[in-house]
């Protein structure tokens, strides 16, 4: 075992790579290049200048990046001069008005309307040693998700695709579980097309369904587009089952409540699951809403124009819960509801003619 290279003594000047310990930085390969081509390593020709993302990805000449989301891309250029010309082409268009130069830095932009997605030249010149770097970008489909998690016996979500040709056909794809149902305006296919609607980057779209599911499901969904461009996927989205919850919102006399609003505690899973945050009560004071089950506790509040709100637990055990409401303008001593598990109040027209009739009575009594 062991290094086939000797390495440099700890005094060299310029520091070197390949010293037996860091004696500081060094801003090139030094000896250590010629080293290595001497005992047979294969090197490419100098080039010092090399694109850098916004991660951890470096880019020398002839490199393709695939661009991971549809954020505008964050390049930097480190190793050169610090004086470059920059050309992007789509194909033969020159797009290079998408980029957005501060020294170094550079944004890659998205045009205001049409086709975005698909392969790139950036053409980067370092004007200090006429140095150039070709790199091929690959930028991916935009994918417009309503749910990035679903639950089954919930609204249609949707999903929109943004970014290719007119006409382009997309089919989409689930593993390594079908637990989706996709349609078309209602019909059931996995094939979609783009529209011819530049303004909106020529959306296609699919509405997502879930089957009843009575465990979650972990499934990946991809969109292809036959090769035309490259794969776009989302990955690990969970599909849950869900548990509807019954709410009967009441006065303090029994009485339903009818247009009282049922606000949902919201919180991350909710929000993938593009859940309403918002439910009204019917004629009856009541309202049912489907929750994912997940193992988390749910939380409500319920307010009603004159009334006190309340904020009240949603029982995995009983799905039917009663609340009450109490007039907010009226004081009134609580007491369990007769018939009720829950809080319910002894109205005020009760106590008064209770205390008329005891008065009474003591007057009887006293003749």
């Amino acid at each position: 075992g062991g290094s086939s290279v000797s390495h440099f003594t700890s005094g060299a000047f310029p520091n070197e790579l390949m010293e037996p310990s860091d004696t500081g930085d060094t801003d090139s390969l030094g000896l250590a290049f010629y080293l290595l081509q001497d005992i047979g390593w294969k090197t490419l020709p100098a080039r010092t200048a090399f694109v850098k993302d916004d991660g951890c990805g470096a880019y020398p000449d002839n490199a393709t990046l695939s661009q991971r989301d549809s954020s505008p891309l964050q390049l930097s250029i480190l190793g050169g001069s610090g004086n470059y010309d920059f050309e992007l082409k789509q194909g033969s268009t020159d797009v290079t008005s998408l980029l957005n130069v501060s020294g170094e830095s550079l944004e890659f932009l998205y045009p205001a309307s049409g086709e975005f997605a698909g392969e790139y030249t950036l053409i980067i010149t370092d004007n200090g040693s006429s140095d150039v770097i070709e790199l091929t970008i690959i930028r991916p489909l935009r994918l417009v998700w309503s749910a990035t998690d679903f639950m089954a016996n919930h609204d249609t979500q949707t999903l929109t695709i943004e970014g290719g040709a007119a006409g382009t056909d997309y089919t989409i794809e689930q593993t390594p579980t079908q637990v989706l149902n996709f349609s078309v305006n209602g019909n059931a296919q996995n094939t979609t097309q783009a529209a011819a609607d530049s303004a909106n980057f020529n959306p296609a779209s699919f509405e997502i369904n879930s089957a009843n599911q009575t465990a979650p499901s972990v499934v990946t969904l991809t969109v292809k587009s036959g090769g035309t461009y490259a794969d776009a996927t989302l990955n690990n989205s969970i599909v849950y089952p869900s548990r509807p919850y019954t709410l009967t919102v009441e006065d303090s006399r029994g009485n339903p409540l009818p247009n009282a609003i049922v606000s949902l505690d919201m919180y991350p899973l909710y929000e993938r699951l593009n859940l309403e945050e918002e439910y009204q009560t019917n004629n009856n004071g009541m309202v049912t809403i489907n929750l994912p089950v997940d193992g988390n506790p749910a939380t409500v509040s319920v307010d009603l124009n004159g009334y006190t709100s309340r904020e009240t637990g949603l029982s995995t055990i009983d799905t039917e819960q009663t609340v009450i409401l109490f007039q907010s303008n009226v004081t009134e001593q609580t007491t369990p509801k007769f018939g009720s598990g829950g809080g319910g109040s002894f109205p005020i027209w009760m106590l008064a003619l209770s205390s008329l009739l005891l008065l009474r009575r003591s007057r009887l009594l006293s003749h």
